[in-house]
């Protein structure tokens, strides 16, 4: 999810003004800062182990 996004915005950002990247970049971290990875992530650091990414 989290690299289509990153495509998604390297295509966007072409077209648009700074102000409208900079919206969508918000947007996008947004939605992966809420995936059960980004926080099983942060949790593994928290707890010193590696994480486990599922892609979800």
């Amino acid at each position: 999810m989290t690299i289509q996004l990153a495509k998604r915005a390297i295509y966007h950002n072409q077209d648009v003004d700074l102000r409208a990247g900079l919206e969508f970049e918000t947007f996008a971290q947004g939605i992966c800062k809420e995936t059960e990875d980004a926080k099983g992530g942060v949790r593994a650091f928290v707890e010193k182990r590696a994480p486990v990414f599922r892609g979800r």
